[in-house]
This record gives C-alpha cells, sequence and structure tokens, in this order.
C-alpha cells in the first residue's frame, strides 16, 4: 500500500508523490578511497572532503536515493550539491537518479568526531528494500 504524504503551505494542501520503491541497488564506483581530514574551523569536528563521488545504480532508473551517514557523530556540512540532491537531515541527501542510466551519485564533505571510517548508506528514503553500504577512509 502506498501512502501519498500532505502538506500545508500556506492555505495550500499539496500532495506529494512518494518516491518509486527500490528494487535493486549496486555500488558503480566511490567505495574503498581515502583523504585526509582536518579540524573544521570553529568546531571540534574533523572534515574530510571526499573527491570521487560516491555512484549508485538503481533499478528502476527513476527512483530516488538517500546516502546517508551512519558513523556516530557523522554530518554532512552546509555545501553547494548538484541539482538533482536535496538535504534530508544532518547526515542525509536525497538524490534523483537519472532516468536514463539509473546511476545516483553524490560528491560530499562529510564532519565527524574523529578521524575515523566513514560509512555512508545508499537506499531508499523510506528505508525499506535493499541498500549498499560505502566505506571511506578519513585519515
Amino acid at each position: 500500500m502506498i501512502v501519498h504524504t500532505v502538506l500545508l503551505m500556506t492555505g495550500v494542501l499539496a500532495a506529494i508523490a512518494p518516491s518509486t520503491p527500490i528494487a535493486r541497488i549496486t555500488i558503480a564506483s566511490g567505495t574503498s578511497q581515502s583523504a585526509h581530514a582536518m579540524v573544521a574551523v570553529g568546531t571540534n569536528q574533523y572534515e574530510t572532503t571526499f573527491e570521487k563521488p560516491l555512484v549508485a545504480h538503481v533499478v528502476p532508473a527513476n527512483a530516488k536515493v538517500r546516502f546517508t551517514c551512519v558513523t556516530p557523530g557523522c554530518t554532512f556540512p552546509p555545501q553547494i550539491m548538484a541539482e538533482n540532491a536535496n538535504r534530508a537531515g544532518p547526515n542525509a541527501f536525497d538524490v534523483d537518479a537519472d532516468t536514463d542510466t539509473g546511476i545516483a551519485s553524490i560528491s560530499f564533505v562529510v564532519r565527524t568526531l574523529s578521524v575515523q571510517p566513514v560509512t555512508v548508506v545508499a537506499q531508499s528514503p523510506s528505508g525499506r528494500g535493499p541498500s549498499v553500504r560505502f566505506v571511506l577512509i578519513a585519515r
């Protein structure tokens, strides 16, 4: 059963169609990369810029993919993202896959409490269905 979310925005009701469920997701590239962590200005956190994007291939091709950093204390600081990406929380971005190729990708900066491996999970925004884990090394 698919449930539609309804929002009240300035007196106007707007129905939002749910994202297409992901039937299959695989890692295309981006896992096992490493980058230098530096102390983030004005914080007690480390900031790491991973140069290579995390790339996932999804079926169906028009699915939305949520990239979530699941490392304890991990956040994505404010940053410029592609037009097909939207912030979904302090540690997550929703990315629309390319409807022709089924590729969803994200390049990002991450903040962590210590210099440690960073794990990012890619899955449906609903949290149901298949998922993949990208493991990155902050050093």
